[in-house]
């Protein structure tokens, strides 16, 4: 692993004797009262001293402390009993346990803004795959835990922005708002369609061939294979006053510009659905390739991949917030003009288009 990607290493900094003091204080204690006393309680005192007192030389010479390290796209543990690690990307929970008026509570790490932690706390760690990581309090200095639980809350977060989850969720955001255009669109239609019935006469294919100079305002066809109906500049319909005209042309307008803001964003939401779509199946994939490279620890070539990976994600997750701005920007866009202003942002969706 290259320490360039190591965001935070977390080891025992302690003194060998603050890690086993109490099992040296203990055992000398017991010692003591060994020699105070006779018979069996002084057996028992001097074996529990002597214990102590093994614990405390244990951990005096012990060089072996779990190290835990957090890195771009992992949290990784190493024991004595091995190594293990989780992708952050895939962590379902993440609980701190903490001391509240003498009672031991989990809280969400991901959830809170502030939190505190003593020797006895511990981080749960739970991915996709129901894999456990456990960080002890007790095994480091609690300060340097602390801190690494503040970092590894900042990374953990930033790592979760993209998740199955948050694709799922923009594109269904994306299509409700897509669907309700479409029905926004039949309705300024139907609208459309009512105001030139209201002010002009229908003619149809016949009156076209026999009146080519006619100037075609609209025309209309409920289905490809179907005749046209027409409406012709000045054909009013019989008995409108020029106050009934002005107003039905203002209507007529009115539905004409809300149809082209409304055309603009289906097609600016069909583009944005594509690229989420795109993103999604470049994300699966790369999930299961995270999978396949943590299997294959020993390649020399392994630090160069999760470099790539991780620059590749850190432009996903910027390039989804884009996204997630530009629908909730189309779905604003209330006048035509507004367009224009959707311009630069629309570059994101590069080819897709």
């Amino acid at each position: 692993m290259n320490d360039l990607d190591i965001v935070y290493q977390l080891e025992d900094s302690r003194s060998p004797m603050s890690k086993g003091k109490i099992y040296l204080i203990v055992g000398g204690i017991c010692l003591v009262l060994g020699f105070i006393f006779s018979g069996i309680l002084s057996f028992i005192l001097w074996g529990v001293g002597l214990i102590a007192l093994g614990i405390f030389a244990a951990n005096y010479f012990s060089t072996d402390s779990p190290i835990t390290i957090l890195t771009r796209d992992k949290i990784i543990s190493k024991t004595k009993a091995g190594e293990k690690s989780l992708f952050l990307s895939e962590i379902t929970k993440a609980e701190v346990n903490i001391t509240e008026n003498g009672r031991i509570k989990k809280i969400n790490i991901f959830e809170v803004d502030t939190f505190s932690a003593d020797e006895k706390s511990m981080l749960s760690i739970v991915d996709t795959d129901n894999k456990r990581l456990e960080v002890r309090a007790e095994h480091y200095n609690l300060s340097d835990f602390i801190s690494f639980l503040d970092v590894f809350k900042v990374e953990g977060k930033q790592s979760r922005l993209v998740t199955h989850h948050s694709y799922d969720s923009l594109i269904a955001q994306n299509n409700t708002f897509l669907q309700n255009d479409y029905k926004l669109k039949e309705e300024l239609d139907k609208t459309l369609m009512e105001a030139y019935k209201a002010l002009y006469n229908e003619r149809g294919e016949m009156y076209i061939k026999n009146n080519p100079d006619s100037k075609i305002l609209f025309e209309y066809r409920k289905n490809q294979m179907d005749m046209g109906v027409y409406f012709l500049d000045n054909d009013y319909q019989d008995g409108l006053q020029i106050a009934d005209i002005e107003g039905g042309k203002v209507l007529i307008q009115n539905a004409q510009k809300n149809l082209k803001v409304v055309d603009t964003r289906i097609a600016y939401y069909k583009q944005i659905a594509g690229k989420l779509l795109q993103m999604k199946s470049a994300f699966e994939a790369r999930m299961k390739m995270n999978k396949i490279t943590a299997k294959l620890d020993n390649l020399q070539d392994q630090n160069n991949v999760q470099k790539e990976a991780s620059d590749e994600y850190n432009l996903q997750v910027e390039t989804l917030k884009q996204l997630e701005e530009l629908t909730l920007e189309v779905h604003s866009l209330d006048m035509l003009e507004k367009t224009t202003l959707l311009q630069e942002k629309a570059a994101i969706l590069g080819e897709s288009r």
